[in-house]
């Protein structure tokens, strides 16, 4: 018997992890410590920016992130951090169905000033690997500076200062 035909490879189904980003910049934050990292005074105001990712399943299996899948390196990873608190934030151990996406709230909440990097790495079962975002903001303190006329008020009488914003770092 005589067999012809024309052969096919079978496909594999995988999962396939793309971002919309593959770093950030958060520009300028107010840091939570001084220059050398010591505590800022009580009160003294600091702030948070958060970056949206989106991350999406391009491939034709169900992408599932590692149960460690989000981790932070580089010189000043403790300045990121995640928001899984958010509606469809990815979560370590979730899964993301082909096309489907959910989404990484990135923060950065700068404890030491001048510039500020790290790297996000996100692992899954995509056979290509880890994926990584670069990171990277600038921590600034505001120190502030009165005049002499606030060491003794005149009771009932307006007194005017200057505020000084010095970027230490």
């Amino acid at each position: 018997v005589n067999l012809t035909g024309t052969g096919s490879t079978a496909t594999t189904a995988s999962p396939a992890l793309s971002l919309t980003t593959n770093q950030l910049d958060f520009g300028v934050v107010i840091a939570q410590g001084g220059p050398q990292g010591d505590p800022l005074p009580s009160g003294t105001p600091t702030t948070t920016k958060s970056i949206l990712v989106i991350v999406t399943n391009t491939g034709s299996a169900t992408l599932t992130f590692a149960s460690n899948g989000f981790s932070f390196s580089g010189a000043d990873p403790g300045d990121f951090v995640l928001d899984s608190t958010q509606a469809n934030a990815c979560t370590a151990g979730a899964s993301v169905a082909p096309n489907g996406n959910c989404l990484l709230y990135v923060v950065f909440s700068p404890v030491g000033t001048s510039n500020r990097t790290a790297t996000l790495t996100i692992a899954s079962n995509d056979p290509a690997g880890p994926k990584s975002v670069a990171l990277a903001g600038i921590g600034m303190n505001v120190f502030y500076q009165f005049g002499a006329s606030l060491a003794s008020p005149e009771p009932g009488v307006p007194q005017c200062f200057d505020l000084v914003s010095n970027s230490v770092g």
